[in-house]
């Protein structure tokens, strides 16, 4: 072997996991990792988002998550980006945890996001993960997103086209 020692450095999850006797849970909830489609990432290198494609957005998200819902019988939890203010505003038939996004995910049966840095910790615990795509999102969250897509082989759903994912569509390996 040419290494003498292998050292985890600089990951939150794996800390997180040490630290905290964090455990795997079968799950019981869907929870969407919410990145505002108006983040200052975005916007600083696309320009301001319009009201009315921040208002689509989450609209046909709303519509995508109550499908899920419905589908896996599951209830839908929102994890909120951090600087979001009130988002029952874009997530009205939805739990909004006020838990941080990193307790949330052991817990979760499966966990949807468009783009987060916390998506590490549900790789890391091996949880069912979807991804949420939407031209609405912009160029660069969309390049972004798709590089953890084919990193990842993840399921995806666009939600600019009509919901067709069904049960046998949504594959997911057993939680240990």
């Amino acid at each position: 072997s040419y290494f003498k020692k292998i050292v985890k450095v600089n990951s939150k999850s794996y800390d997180y996991v040490i630290n905290n006797k964090v455990k795997n849970q079968k799950g019981s909830y869907i929870l969407f990792v919410d990145t505002p489609v108006d983040h200052s990432d975005r916007v600083s290198r696309e320009g301001p988002v319009s009201e009315n494609n921040i208002k689509e957005y989450y609209s046909r998200l709303n519509v995508c998550l109550l499908k899920l819902s419905k589908l896996l019988k599951k209830k839908v939890i929102i994890c909120p980006h951090p600087k979001m203010m009130k988002p029952k505003k874009f997530f009205p038939n939805f739990v909004i945890s006020k838990n941080s996004t990193i307790s949330m995910i052991p817990n979760s049966y499966v966990v949807l996001f468009s783009l987060s840095s916390a998506i590490s910790l549900a790789i890391y615990l091996r949880k069912n993960i979807i991804s949420v795509q939407s031209d609405l999102l912009g160029e660069h969250f969309k390049k972004l997103s798709n590089k953890y897509i084919n990193a990842l082989n993840l399921t995806k759903i666009n939600i600019d086209e009509e919901f067709l994912l069904q049960k046998k569509d949504v594959i997911f390996k057993k939680q240990s």
